[in-house]
């Protein structure tokens, strides 16, 4: 009887993993990689790109202004933009670079070599060599996600962060604005990498 307890609790908690790894880890990476598989600037066929077509507007040297978590304003400056007339509302870029003005005086400054932003949201999703500065501050990833619906950011894949007296390397950081708590978390059985020096 105290075997079949522990076996059904042993079931209830893999099952309680799973899911909240569904929720919170492959639901949103299926979307993004949604977003990224129609994503006209990461395709293999460049040359496809630089024809203009009926269904989609290109152009380059781009700018655009938004507010994040409704104090903030930010400019966006992509080397090639895509929009599609299925989706004006989705921007595909190239060589992107965002500075956000923060209402303490600060700016943050972050480049990645795609991304696509969601105009209606306000949500900016970097890819591919991503590069974020903040006064002393450099973080290193793959992939960042600029929530402002959510007020909420998440930095993932190969995430290095260093400044003048501290160094972190992580799978993914999570940073919620509105409770100013962060994240950190590995895959797999690695333990996260932390070194503060006060």
């Amino acid at each position: 009887m105290k075997l079949n307890a522990k076996t059904l609790q042993i079931s209830l908690i893999l099952i309680g993993v799973f899911l909240i790894i569904s929720i919170y880890f492959l639901k949103p990476a299926i979307d993004r990689l949604h977003l990224l598989k129609d994503n006209p600037l990461v395709k293999k066929e460049k040359k496809k790109i630089i024809k203009k077509s009926a269904m989609q507007n290109f152009f380059e040297n781009v700018q655009y202004n938004g507010t994040y978590a409704v104090v903030n304003p930010f400019t966006i400056n992509a080397e090639k933009a895509v929009i599609s007339n299925d989706n004006p509302d989705t921007v595909y870029m190239t060589k992107v670079h965002v500075i956000i003005f923060m209402n303490n005086g600060g700016n943050v400054n972050i480049w990645s070599e795609t991304g696509i932003y969601e105009k209606n949201k306000s949500n900016i999703f970097f890819t591919t060599n991503v590069k974020v500065t903040n006064r002393k501050t450099i973080i290193l990833s793959q992939n960042l996600d600029l929530l402002s619906d959510e007020n909420y950011v998440s930095i993932y894949n190969d995430v290095n962060l260093t400044n003048k007296n501290d160094s972190l390397k992580a799978d993914v950081i999570n940073y919620d604005f509105k409770t100013k708590l962060y994240d950190i978390s590995m895959f797999g059985e690695d333990l996260v990498k932390v070194k503060l020096i006060k």
